[in-house]
């Protein structure tokens, strides 16, 4: 009942905008089993950088961003968004931060609404150029017009036996429409074209590239392709940077990142 209560009062706050640099400082953290899963993590972004997170599975690139979006708090260290400390905000302003960041994580989760309420959150009809337009971009226009009811088809078809059954890989899509529809100034994607064919990875991330324009953006990767055009790559080992820079840099340092492109090229080429 409190928590409701804070947040009904959002409309009437003073809305923190979350914009500007955003300034990791000496963060570690762990879990309950008391290992370290990040250890002194130190990094400034520029408002408006690419940011590529790599490194093997469990490396903490997942944690990084959990505390940006405050699912985590740091041990050690602050996280700061346009001189904002994170860590500190209480309930009503967690709301609005998480309102603020448009983020696909890889256990997104889509609902039993239309296609429109999936990706607006809203059943108002007036929005729908933006919504085109960000289906666009997704990848899943041609799709959606040749739905029965376009936009306003309902997912499955538990309250309507014309419901569209997606694929996973649309499923996906959709989840990147309604990070790309909130238009926010931090996008945050972990893994999100795990579930596609390389052709619609690379023209999913070329359309991508044109909507986060100008926005601060952490791509999360194992495909290293996907994340060879960013402003700078971040590399992590057992919760440490170990490697800093562009593609190019990082290639001619014949470091890890250059170890791993050469392992994947095969795919690439």
């Amino acid at each position: 009942i409190d928590e409701s209560e804070e947040i009904s009062d959002v409309k009437n706050a003073k809305t923190p905008e979350f914009k500007g640099d955003i300034d990791i400082n000496h963060v570690s953290f762990g879990y309950d089993s008391g290992t370290e899963v990040l250890t002194n993590i130190d990094l400034h972004i520029k408002s408006g950088e690419f940011i590529g997170l790599v490194g093997k599975s469990g490396v903490g690139k997942s944690t990084l961003i959990k505390m940006l979006y405050r699912e985590e708090k740091p041990d050690k260290g602050s996280i700061m968004i346009g001189g904002i400390n994170v860590a500190k905000l209480k309930d009503r302003k967690v709301y609005i931060l998480r309102r603020k960041l448009g983020v696909v994580f890889q256990d997104f989760k889509l609902f039993r609404f239309t296609l429109r309420e999936n990706i607006t959150f809203s059943q108002n009809t007036e929005s729908d150029e933006k919504l085109y337009d960000v289906l666009q971009q997704a990848g899943l226009a041609e799709d959606v017009e040749k739905l029965p009811k376009k936009a306003g088809t309902w997912l499955w078809k538990s309250f309507d036996k014309k419901g569209v059954e997606f694929s996973g890989g649309q499923q996906q899509k959709v989840a990147i429409a309604r990070a790309l529809y909130k238009d926010s100034p931090i996008v945050i994607l972990d893994e999100p074209t795990a579930a596609l064919d390389p052709i619609a990875e690379y023209e999913l991330n070329k359309a991508m590239e044109t909507a986060a324009k100008g926005k601060t953006v952490f791509y999360i990767s194992h495909r290293l392709s996907t994340t060879r055009d960013a402003d700078r790559i971040i590399m992590l080992e057992k919760g440490q940077i170990i490697e800093e820079g562009t593609h190019a840099q990082l290639l001619a340092q014949n470091g890890k990142y250059a170890q791993m492109w050469h392992t994947q090229a095969g795919n690439y080429n």
